[in-house]
């Protein structure tokens, strides 16, 4: 009898002790770029999910772009996320960071751009220059921290079965107006085909750069859209899609949100002209559409349940579930404005991928749809509003 109770005192003090040390433990904070919070990685913290216990994301910085600002300044931020993802870099991981740039504009009769969350258009050629002046800090940072090999300029190869940093260029399907709400056809809307073929021939010449400068190894560039239903039709959707792979082979990431019904209602209705099956071309199967990068942001988990009913519904209608490889949350630029309270769109990356994983294990037909070691990445503003 003496000998059990010693036992179950072990055992009572064993997963005492992981409690303890999960409630002090937190999130490493790799590093941040002093008042200006251009950047943050986090990873390595653990967290207690009663039987498990689980390592937290690695979370990259993904960036809503505003050249006009005086401390606008690509080549730092690219160097400072250098040093911010080296960790995730060496451990062979697959990151990806998104470049945002609002909505899409006509410059002139001859050239398109982006309103960079203004109201001023800003045209493709200098957003192409940024870009550039971004991933050449990057590289010149890790070259510098560890020169690659032969030919290489962006630092020592730690992943030679993939190359680890995607850098997703994007625009929002936005149709222009207040809160994107103008009417479908308004003289405004610059989400075309046009568009979408002017910035498939940013995305190629971007990646042409990489590999000319002996990059390609490290940095995958592809394109980008934050789509949602509410702000454009479908239709102007598919048009600048269909106008950025006639031009592009690169992949395309939709980094929105899935406005769904609350979980899978085959019968409920859609804003404007989309529906499951347009929602699910857009995200996963359409060319040249690589998977979705889904917008996890609000609290109530509302936002996974979406998801997780677009997955369902693929399933049901002949294709694969969907597999989530990485996901998207705000907090970041939330910290910086302190304005998501108002919509409860908060959700931090541990918040967001638990989320997503019990929404998609609610359902067989959906259940492990998240990958294991799941990445995130979190929007910022920068520079800093």
């Amino acid at each position: 009898m003496g000998q059990r109770i010693q036992i179950v005192i072990l055992v009572f003090i064993f997963f005492t002790s992981l409690v303890l040390i999960t409630r002090i433990s937190k999130d490493s904070q790799i590093a941040e770029n002093g008042e200006n919070n251009t950047a943050h990685a986090q990873g390595g913290g653990y967290h207690l999910y009663l039987p498990l216990i689980i390592r937290s994301p690695f979370t990259t910085s993904s960036y809503y772009m505003n050249h006009s600002e005086a401390d606008f300044n690509p080549p730092e931020l690219g160097q400072t996320d250098a040093v911010n993802y080296l960790q995730a870099i060496q451990s062979g991981d697959r990151i990806i960071t998104i470049l945002a740039w609002g909505q899409p504009c006509k410059y002139s009769d001859t050239e398109w751009g982006a309103y960079e969350y203004t109201d001023t258009c800003y045209r493709v050629s200098n957003i192409q220059i940024d870009i550039q002046n971004y991933i050449s800090g990057f590289c010149a940072q890790l070259q510098n921290i560890r020169p690659g090999g032969s030919g290489q300029y962006c630092g020592y190869s730690y992943n030679t079965q993939q190359v680890p940093v995607i850098i997703g260029l994007g625009v929002d399907n936005c149709i222009g107006g207040l809160n994107c709400a103008n009417p479908p056809g308004s003289p405004t809307n610059a989400v075309t085909y046009e568009h979408g073929q002017a910035w498939g021939t940013m995305v190629q010449s971007i990646n042409s750069y990489v590999i000319n400068h002996g990059y390609g190894y490290q940095i995958f560039v592809a394109g980008a859209m934050d789509i949602e239903a509410p702000w454009n039709t479908y239709t102007n959707t598919k048009a600048w899609l269909d106008g950025y792979k006639d031009t592009c082979w690169r992949n395309f990431y939709n980094y929105g949100t899935c406005d769904c019904p609350d979980g899978y209602q085959p019968y409920a209705p859609f804003a404007r002209d989309w529906s499951y099956d347009r929602i699910h071309e857009v995200s996963q199967r359409g060319l040249p559409v690589k998977y979705p990068l889904p917008e996890i942001y609000h609290t109530d988990g509302i936002d996974a349940r979406r998801w997780q009913g677009l997955s369902l519904w693929g399933y049901l209608n002949g294709y694969s579930k969907i597999t989530f490889q990485e996901l998207l949350t705000q907090s970041r630029a939330c910290s910086q404005t302190q304005n998501c309270d108002l919509y409860n769109t908060l959700n931090t990356p541990i918040m967001a991928i638990q989320q997503l994983r019990e929404a998609l294990d609610a359902d067989w037909r959906t259940a492990d749809g998240l990958v294991p070691y799941s990445r995130s990445t979190d929007m910022t503003w920068y520079p800093r509003p």
